[in-house]
């Protein structure tokens, strides 16, 4: 009975769950919360042209876009995973590399069909999903050339909502180059995480070309060009107290601070801990977009 009950019930649990740990969830979700997001800044230039139901769908295909890439990003990182996270569901073996494939393709299948109908949706996911998999196979192992493209892709929901909704344009582009300098930055500094990793794996990165002391420096300099650019839109007209009160000292002070304090060039813990501060920021930082643009 109790060998029944595991190979029945918490096999397949640990493998779906698995499976769901592939995609990242959380930052599959966090996009599709961007494509709402964008569509509601500030005020809109002229009505709407998308139902409430197109632009939930939106959201989806933008989710599912993001854990394709996700899931495709881990297949071909098995190596170096195995060195700097070997708890990670390929690295450890726990599944199979055809299973994730079968996973990605039924994801980005699924974003394909969902987009039809979505104003010009189609064409975006197409694009999305053709430069995450040049991201993965070709530009993941470049200087500067990969942490920019993953930048770009991570502030590309915020302007396909705003492009739906009709938001003003401003608001649009300022938002999306807070969150292009967030993640560049942020980028930039998991490079020095995965520096042995990716040096084994026969990557070239900012660490592993420039090395950590370079590579911190740049880091600073983009969180700082962030910090500038998110204080920014306190200039704005249409911008409420609400912004202010959640991106300054939920989002912008933590990551500044920490990043500026802890030595990121000598340490691994030090740039581990930056990293996990930069991660819980980006939440007030989305509610600062939500709640603050109005």
């Amino acid at each position: 009975m109790t060998i029944g009950y595991h190979a029945l019930v918490v096999r397949p649990v640990h493998f779906a769950a698995d499976l769901l740990t592939l995609c990242r969830p959380v930052a599959a979700f966090c996009a599709g919360v961007q494509v709402a997001i964008g569509a509601h800044l500030t005020w809109r230039t002229t009505p709407s042209p998308v139902s409430d139901t197109t632009l939930l769908r939106a959201c989806v295909v933008i989710v599912l876009i993001v854990a394709t890439v996700n899931v495709v990003n881990d297949i071909v990182d098995v190596s170096a995973d195995a060195i700097s996270q070997p708890s990670r569901p390929l690295a450890a073996g726990r599944v199979p590399t055809a299973a994730a494939w079968c996973l990605a393709s039924a994801q980005a299948l699924t974003a394909v069909v969902c987009s039809v109908g979505i104003p010009g949706a189609v064409g975006v996911t197409m694009a999305l999903i053709a430069i995450g998999l040049c991201y993965d196979f070709v530009l993941k192992g470049t200087v500067l050339a990969g942490n920019f493209v993953v930048a770009v892709l991570a502030a590309t929901p915020i302007v396909f909502g705003g492009w739906l909704g009709r938001a003003e344009p401003r608001a649009v582009l300022l938002t999306a180059s807070i969150i292009f300098l967030y993640m560049f930055a942020y980028e930039i500094l998991k490079t020095a995480r995965d520096e042995v990793a990716d040096r084994t794996s026969g990557y070239r990165t900012v660490a592993t070309q420039w090395g950590v002391h370079t590579t911190s420096v740049l880091f600073r300099g983009l969180l700082t060009g962030y910090a500038v650019v998110a204080a920014t839109p306190l200039l704005l007209p249409h911008v409420s107290w609400r912004y202010g009160l959640l991106m300054l000292p939920c989002a912008v002070l933590p990551p500044l601070c920490f990043g500026w304090v802890m030595p990121v060039a000598r340490s691994d813990d030090a740039v581990r801990v930056v990293l996990r501060v930069m991660a819980l920021s980006w939440f007030p930082g989305l509610a600062a977009f939500a709640l603050g643009f109005r």
